[in-house]
C-alpha cells in the first residue's frame, strides 16, 4: 500500500495521526506539498510495514520521532527542504534493514548515534545539516564494523 501526493496545492493541513493506524503501510510520500504542514506523528512507528518515508519540499516541522525505530522493515528515510531538526535518534539503530538516509537542508544536529552506524550496508548522505562530527570522529572500531557502510558528510557551508 502507497500514499503519495506529489505538487498538489489543494490538500492542506497536518499530517493525520490516523495514518500511524495503517498497518499495511509501505511507502509514504509527500512531495512538494507546501500546504502539507505539522509533525512526522509519533504513531508512524506503529506501522510495521513501512519501509520508505520520503518528504520532500514541504512544510512538516519538529523532530524525527523515536517510534520511527518500532518500523522493522524500513529500509528507506529521504528529506530534504523541511523543517524537521533535533538529532537522530539512537532508536534508528533497531531498523536493521535501512539501507539508506538521505538528508539535504534539514536542521538536524548532533551526532550520529553509533547504534545506526553500526548497521551494515547503511548509506548515510547529509547535505546542508548541521551534524557536529565528521567520519574521522568515529573510532577504529565502528569503522571496523561498518565494512560495506558508507558515510558522506559535507558540513553546512553557511
Amino acid at each position: 500500500t502507497h500514499f503519495q501526493i506529489e505538487t498538489a496545492s489543494l490538500i492542506s493541513g497536518a499530517v493525520p495521526s490516523e495514518l500511524g493506524l495503517c498497518n499495511l503501510l509501505r511507502n509514504f510520500q509527500l512531495k512538494s506539498t507546501s500546504q502539507v504542514s505539522g509533525t512526522i506523528p509519533t504513531d508512524f512507528g506503529r506501522m510495521t510495514a513501512l519501509t520508505l518515508l520520503h518528504l520532500i519540499s514541504n512544510s512538516v516541522v519538529g523532530t524525527l520521532p523515536s517510534e520511527l525505530g518500532n518500523a522493522v522493515g524500513f529500509r528507506d528515510l529521504t528529506m530534504l527542504s523541511v523543517a524537521i531538526s533535533g538529532t537522530i535518534p539512537t532508536e534508528f539503530g533497531c531498523m536493521l534493514t535501512i539501507y539508506q538516509i538521505y538528508m539535504n537542508g534539514v536542521a538536524i544536529t548532533g551526532e550520529i548515534p553509533s547504534e545506526l552506524v553500526a548497521i551494515n550496508g547503511l548509506g548515510i548522505l547529509l547535505y546542508n545539516s548541521h551534524i557536529t562530527m565528521s567520519p574521522s570522529d568515529y573510532s577504529d572500531e565502528i569503522c571496523n564494523i561498518i565494512q560495506a557502510c558508507y558515510v558522506s558528510w559535507i558540513p553546512n557551508q553557511l
